[in-house]
């Protein structure tokens, strides 16, 4: 499952009642060009004390014909 569809199923969760997160934050880290390298959102479900955390990067030394990988905390999925 996905970050993504992790912080769907903490909204959707009954106990939530479909409220929307709160404490949000996000940080970015650029690379020399200008352009975002890392970013990490995180936000609150009071309801549910549950927290979700994203994470997008491009940080990450790859093989040329390695097009992106999406790690998580139940394995990994390799695309190319």
């Amino acid at each position: 499952m996905s970050s993504y569809q992790r912080l769907l199923t903490l909204y959707h969760h009954p106990d939530n009642q479909k409220s929307e997160p709160e404490n949000e934050h996000g940080s970015m880290l650029t690379a020399r060009t200008g352009v975002d390298l890392t970013t990490t959102i995180s936000m609150t479900f009071p309801k549910l004390g549950a927290m979700a955390v994203l994470t997008a990067s491009f940080a990450y030394s790859s093989p040329k014909d390695e097009l992106c990988v999406i790690i998580g905390i139940e394995g990994y999925a390799r695309g190319f």
